[in-house]
């Protein structure tokens, strides 16, 4: 069972704020530690943030950095009951 999910990623609107070219410094900054890194190749990076939010279910996000600058990303979120 994935762990509860918790911290600024969590917050769909801080998704919006990360934009193509920034550095994983700025990322980290803005969403918060991620759940798992993994390097991939030589100058690949993925972020990985998932967790389990109560009455919500599973919610995950990953970012892929390419020399140290965001290439892509995506979220799988749900609707929040309020």
């Amino acid at each position: 069972m994935p762990s509860a999910a918790q911290g600024d990623w969590t917050i769909p609107a801080n998704w919006d704020r990360i934009e193509e070219g920034m550095s994983e410094e700025q990322v980290v900054g803005i969403l918060g530690p991620p759940t798992k890194r993994e390097e991939q190749f030589l100058s690949y990076v993925q972020l990985f943030y998932e967790g389990e939010v109560e009455g919500n279910g599973f919610i995950s996000g990953s970012i892929t950095l390419e020399r140290n600058q965001v290439a892509a990303w995506m979220t799988d979120q749900p609707v929040f009951n309020p």
